[in-house]
């Protein structure tokens, strides 16, 4: 299949990005402004009303709009933000069928823990001001959901909610994309498949091909709604360079030619257009944009 025409010069990240050094990086007036460096290397990075939140393989900081760092407590494999950016929480293993949750509330500086101690791993759904909503999926029991309340203390089963989270659930025969118990897209099996932050779009990534395939999720047959777009040859798709999300319809993604410069596509996944988005350094981490309210 023909590669999509790359446009050239894209307007610089508006999200920002920490480099493997651990500079936190940000656009501000015309040119990238260094905040200051978290003092490891980086594996997510998230944007919050106050900073950067660094996550890196055994230490999480804040870095402040004003340069400042501080340590949080806990340590994440993976960290989502609640809308409003003024508290987040993340997951981690623990070992033997268990997971350590963290939240932090940066707007206090308070941090609780809980032990999951339940069968089976559970993902977080969503993240509010003082509780975090978490999800497990069994293969014969289905979907449940639980509360946890900060400030309460434990777990609390609740029901699913009015629009349950898309989940994905692989298997040897497909890739299952559903809602509810309820499957609205079958793909290929094993496929590495992200979500479009207002859930509007599922988009799989074939590296082999260095191409993207966009699913538009409003529709009643998102199958039929297959669209490809298909990138430069050095296009990355696979850790440690997942593409990240810009806004609800752009998808970054690095291009990881044989020998320096570097840089960003940006893909507008509802027209197709990538544009080629020069970067401030070699590599790092995409800061994820705070979630929508």
């Amino acid at each position: 299949m023909p590669r999509n025409t790359v446009h050239a010069r894209g307007q610089a990240l508006s999200i920002g990005l920490v480099a493997w050094d651990g500079r936190v990086l940000m656009w501000r007036e015309g040119r990238y402004v260094e905040l200051a460096g978290a003092g490891f290397d980086p594996k997510q990075a998230l944007r919050t009303a106050d900073g950067v939140l660094v996550v890196g393989a055994d230490d999480v900081v804040l870095v402040r709009e004003d340069g400042r760092v501080d340590k949080l407590p806990g340590r994440v494999d993976f960290a989502r933000v609640a809308p409003g950016g003024h508290s987040a929480a993340g997951l981690a293993d623990a070992g033997g069928g268990r997971a350590q949750m963290t939240f932090w509330d940066l707007a206090h500086g308070h941090t609780h823990t809980l032990t999951w101690s339940k069968k089976g791993t559970p993902a977080i759904s969503s993240v509010r001001a003082d509780s975090v909503v978490l999800h497990q999926l069994e293969a014969k029991a289905g979907e449940h959901y639980f509360t946890w309340d900060v400030t309460g203390g434990g777990l609390v089963a609740v029901p699913a909610p009015q629009v349950p989270p898309l989940l994905l659930n692989h298997s040897a025969a497909q890739s299952a994309v559903s809602r509810g118990g309820v499957p609205i897209l079958i793909l290929p099996p094993f496929l590495d498949i992200i979500f479009s932050p207002d859930e509007t779009y599922a988009v799989s990534l074939d590296s082999s091909a260095s191409q993207l395939a966009i699913y538009d999720l409003t529709v009643d047959d998102p199958q039929a709604s297959r669209s490809v777009v298909t990138l430069p040859e050095h296009a990355c798709l696979r850790v440690p360079h997942l593409p990240t999300w810009e806004d609800a319809q752009t998808l970054l993604v690095w291009e990881r030619p044989r020998r320096p410069p570097y840089r960003m596509l940006r893909v507008d996944l509802a027209r197709g257009r990538i544009e080629a988005v020069p970067l401030p350094v070699d590599e790092g981490v995409l800061i994820e944009p705070l979630p929508a309210t």
